[in-house]
């Protein structure tokens, strides 16, 4: 995947991007934070849904909220839609995000041609964050529009918490992207099944010609002591990325993706076009 090709076709459509640039414009994904702890398939899902959930909730709150004396009908006939639109754009950066290649391995650190890459595809993590930060701001403009329309203060406060909710949870789906197992442990660990055939060498030799073994039965145990060790490493990779999709259970993000569109959807069909009480 060419990480400039994926920046030149990120989409314009939503509340004129190029102002993401602006200086002094914080990202909303920090990359250089990583998370303490292994990254785990139940914590990713559990998160996925969460978002779903709260985006379902903001979207209700544009379309169906209702206040004073039927006050909604003051808001823009397209308020709704373009909350929708908004909520779209922040899933779409969120997918690419998460499906961005790996880029965290020891030779995007230690090789030239690795932390070339590394600072590539980081470019792109940085600029979809900035785009999601941005269509959270345009979120909390809109509640200024039903603010200026009459909805309560506490109204609108509980409003934008669920956009902090939706920010803090793609964060953390953003630093399980990052993550990568401490190097030390990683050198340690194909130290370790370099080494062990040469340790426990003599001790194969011994079970082949001693008692009532024989070299079938010590060829099979070195073979299986070096698989279990290289499985336990596979397992390990697996841990760090859970968005790769390359296992059989990694998190599918485009499924993941169409099913909260699909929620989105169910709340606002597509086909409506919600227009003003007169």
């Amino acid at each position: 995947m060419d990480p400039g090709h994926l920046c030149h076709h990120i989409p314009h459509d939503h509340a004129n991007q190029a102002s993401l640039h602006a200086p002094g414009e914080r990202a909303g994904c920090d990359c250089r934070a990583y998370t303490s702890f292994p990254s785990t398939l139940p914590s990713t899902v559990m998160r996925r849904l969460v978002v779903k959930a709260i985006m379902s909730n903001v979207l209700m709150a544009n379309a169906i909220w209702d206040w004073g004396k039927h006050d909604r009908a003051k808001l823009p006939p397209d308020h709704a839609v373009r909350t929708k639109a908004i909520l779209v754009g922040i899933l779409s950066d969120l997918g690419r995000v998460l499906m961005l290649p790996t880029f965290t391995r020891g030779r995007h650190r230690f090789t030239t041609s690795g932390m070339n890459e590394a600072k590539e595809f980081m470019h792109a993590f940085h600029y979809l964050c900035r785009r999601i930060t941005f269509s959270t701001t345009l979120l909390h403009r809109q509640v200024e529009v039903m603010k200026d329309a009459g909805l309560p203060a506490n109204e609108a406060s509980r409003i934008n918490q669920y956009h902090w909710y939706i920010q803090a949870r793609v964060d953390k789906l953003c630093h399980i992207k990052l993550y990568r197992t401490p190097q030390a442990t990683r050198s340690f660990t194909r130290l370790c099944i370099l080494a062990l055939p040469l340790l426990y060498g003599p001790y194969y030799v011994y079970i082949a010609t001693a008692g009532t073994t024989n070299f079938a039965f010590a060829l099979t145990l070195s073979m299986a002591t070096s698989l279990i060790m290289i499985g336990i490493f596979n397992v390990e990779k697996a841990l760090e990325d859970p968005f790769t999709e390359e296992g059989l259970d990694g998190v599918k993000v485009e499924r993941a993706m169409h099913r909260i569109l699909d929620a989105l959807d169910v709340v606002l069909p597509p086909s409506t076009t919600p227009r003003a009480k007169k």
